[in-house]
């Protein structure tokens, strides 16, 4: 509920009890009621008229379900983020003052980032035939190690459809370290966004098959690999490797949420951090510079079709560019106290816990995309508990597994 809202967005509330969708109509002073009109119950379908109210103790999770409504993509819509409404004017606001995570580090981006971030998009090619400029990207994408990867369609999973893969592909110069141009910038970068829906398997067929799933591809950069693995398997008959999942890195480095839940018996439920989360905390960007993507939920079949639009507008060309960009900054940023056993097993679990159930099950894991898989949940609260004893012990954080013997930081990846 801490989220910034705009009047008449769709939301998509989820409760202990149930989920409903309904459009924002009012927040409370204190922001512990959140008020929607219009407001459907799933999966009963259930309509309730007039205004609905949503208390913060009952409330699990918000997503905002329309693209449109986002303030990223009109600026000077007035939004309610906080007691005091504001106008977005498309520039860089201040980072919030509100900590909602006692370990969070926030960082703030220098004033002009805004600025080299569209400056970027002048390398932005899309493609949308397989035909020679098709064949020269997916070479470009495969001579790099390293690429971030964003996707948008309708419900991603196996009962969802794929319409767009954004892949940005970072070029550094060889006299300067890696990791360092991953945080200040790469010297330049080529950027694509392939129209899957257009061209359809052809497109796997042709090369973004290989790309996926060879092992010696790049490393792909991705928040939240669980439904894109998903709908690439039962779609397209792919088996995602060789990820780097930002969503998995940043549990292990930051102090997850979590809850008791009494219908399992007290088994913890952990929560998962959505990308523009991990960009607010980890990188200093304000919400103005970032896009709410769409929910990916079973239950949901609305605001999915500005993504079947042809030709794409370029504000939504943008939002889907900036996220494969913003997680290259990201990853590097994660990757710095990352322990790599644990994160490895996330990775696996993550790749895995919906594209290998079976139909029902992967349609209802679609509803808990805000918890973490709960094959993974032992491993983290692991680690957790590891740096606690370390912290106690030497009266801050460390984690030895993250550096080599030699006391350099470790720069390699997931195999």
């Amino acid at each position: 509920m801490d989220k910034v809202y705009v009047k008449g967005q769709k939301l998509f509330i989820t409760t202990e009890e149930a989920t409903y969708d309904g459009t924002f109509h009012s927040m409370d002073a204190g922001r512990n009621r959140l008020t929607v009109k219009d407001v459907i119950k799933h999966p009963s379908e259930e309509a309730f008229e007039g205004l609905y109210h949503f208390y913060r103790s009952e409330v699990l999770n918000v997503q905002i379900m329309d693209p449109l409504a986002s303030p990223w993509l009109t600026p000077g819509t007035e939004i309610v983020g906080n007691r005091n409404s504001s106008i977005m004017r498309g520039v860089q606001a201040p980072p919030a003052a509100r900590v909602p995570f006692s370990r969070r580090e926030p960082k703030s981006m220098p004033k002009d980032m805004h600025k080299y971030y569209l400056s970027l998009l002048k390398n932005l090619k899309t493609i949308d035939e397989v035909d020679d400029n098709f064949d020269l990207a997916v070479a470009d994408i495969m001579s790099h190690s390293i690429v971030g990867v964003s996707c948008e369609g309708a419900m991603l999973g196996r009962r969802g459809k794929l319409s767009w893969i954004g892949v940005c592909c970072p070029d550094f110069n060889a006299d300067e370290e890696e990791a360092s141009q991953l945080t200040a910038g790469p010297s330049s970068l080529n950027l694509y966004l392939f129209d899957v829906a257009l061209m359809g398997t052809v497109a796997f067929s042709k090369g973004l098959k290989t790309f996926f799933e060879d092992k010696h591809s790049p490393k792909k950069v991705i928040h939240d690999c669980r439904f894109f693995s998903d709908c690439l398997y039962h779609e397209f008959d792919v088996k995602l490797q060789n990820v780097l999942d930002t969503q998995v890195a940043e549990s292990l480095v930051s102090f997850p949420r979590m809850r008791v839940a009494e219908e399992k018996g007290g088994s913890k439920l952990v929560f998962t951090r959505s990308l523009n989360s991990c960009l607010t905390h980890k990188l200093g960007l304000s919400p103005n510079m970032t896009y709410q993507p769409n929910i990916n939920d079973g239950f949901i079949k609305k605001n999915i079709e500005i993504w079947f639009q042809r030709p794409i507008t370029p504000l939504m060309a943008k939002a889907l560019t900036f996220q494969s960009i913003y997680l290259i900054h990201l990853w590097n940023k994660l990757s710095q106290a990352l322990p790599y056993p644990a994160f490895k097993a996330g990775v696996d679990i993550y790749l895995s816990c919906v594209r290998d159930a079976d139909d029902d099950t992967a349609f209802l894991m679609t509803n808990y995309y805000h918890l973490m898989p709960e094959k993974f949940v032992p491993i983290l609260l692991l680690h957790h508990n590891e740096m606690r004893r370390t912290r106690s012990r030497y009266g801050k954080w460390q984690n030895t597994k993250s550096v080599r013997e030699d006391g350099r930081k470790k720069t390699d990846s997931v195999h």
